[in-house]
C-alpha cells in the first residue's frame, strides 16, 4: 500500500458519506484516487448509487404517510360538502324562482262586454279566486302565431314574505279597452282570448254583435290609458 492511501474498509465506511458530500476537501480526494484504482471498491460505489427496486418516490415514514392521507380525506369531505351545498342552493333557488317570481295564470271571469263610440271593445276581467298572494302583474298583447286570433298574456308572481301582506287588500278588476282587430282576408275580426300559460279564456268570439256601452262606461274610459286599468272593490 502506498503512503496516504486509504485501505478498501475505510473507504467503504467512508462512502456514504462521500456520496452526500460530507467530506474534507483532502479526504474527498483520497477517497476519489482509490475509487479510481480499486475495481472492488468501484463496484462497492456503483451499487451504492443505483436506487433500490420500488422505491422511485421519497422514502415516506409510517408518520408521514398518515398525515398525508388525513390531509387528502379532508380535502376530498371539503370538496363533497362544497358540492352538497351549492346543490342544495341550487335547488333552493329553482324552487324560490318558480314560486315567487315566474309568471302564474290568472283564473278570469268575464263581464261587461260592450263596444265603445268609437268601435272599440270595452270589457272587465275578474279573478275568480281572491288575489291573495299577488305581487306583480306582467302583461302582453298579440296576433296569434297562425294569425287567427287576437292574444292578451297577462301573469301574476306571487308575494314574498318581506313584502307587506296583501290578503287585506281590495279585490281587483282589470278594466281592458282594446281595438278590434280584422283577420287576413279583411272579411270579419278575431276572436278575443286570454290565454296564460295552460289557462285560456275566450272573451269575445269575432262576430256577436255587441250592446253599446253605457255612459257611465263612455265617462270611465275618458280617465283610463289603453290597454287596461285596474279598479278596486270587495268580494
Amino acid at each position: 500500500m502506498k503512503k496516504n492511501e486509504l485501505p478498501c474498509y475505510i473507504v467503504n465506511d467512508l462512502l456514504p458519506l462521500y456520496m452526500d458530500g460530507l467530506l474534507s476537501p483532502k479526504t474527498k480526494a483520497a477517497v476519489s484516487c482509490h475509487l479510481e484504482h480499486c475495481p472492488s471498491c468501484s463496484r462497492q460505489y456503483a451499487a451504492m448509487e443505483e436506487p433500490i427496486h420500488g422505491q422511485d418516490e421519497p422514502f415516506q415514514s409510517n408518520d408521514a404517510k398518515a398525515v398525508n392521507f388525513l390531509k387528502k380525506e379532508k380535502r376530498m369531505a371539503v370538496k363533497k360538502i362544497i358540492a352538497a351545498i351549492l346543490g342544495v342552493t341550487l335547488i333552493f333557488s329553482a324552487l324560490f324562482y318558480g314560486i315567487v317570481f315566474q309568471q302564474q295564470a290568472f283564473h278570469f271571469e268575464t263581464r261587461n262586454l260592450y263596444q265603445l263610440s268609437d268601435g272599440d271593445l270595452y270589457f272587465e276581467l275578474v279573478p275568480s279566486e281572491p288575489e291573495s298572494a299577488v305581487s306583480s302583474i306582467s302583461y302582453s298583447d298579440e296576433i296569434s302565431a297562425n294569425q287567427n286570433r287576437y292574444e292578451i298574456h297577462m301573469g301574476y308572481s306571487l308575494s314574498t314574505l318581506w313584502q307587506s301582506s296583501p290578503s287585506a287588500l281590495p279585490g281587483r278588476v282589470y278594466c281592458f279597452i282594446i281595438a278590434p282587430v280584422q283577420n287576413q282576408e279583411e272579411t270579419a275580426y278575431m276572436p278575443v282570448y286570454y290565454t296564460q300559460g295552460n289557462e285560456t279564456l275566450l272573451i269575445w268570439d269575432g262576430e256577436q254583435a255587441l250592446a253599446p256601452a253605457p255612459p257611465e262606461i263612455e265617462e270611465k274610459v275618458q280617465t283610463m290609458s289603453k290597454p287596461f286599468g285596474v279598479e278596486y272593490s270587495g268580494y
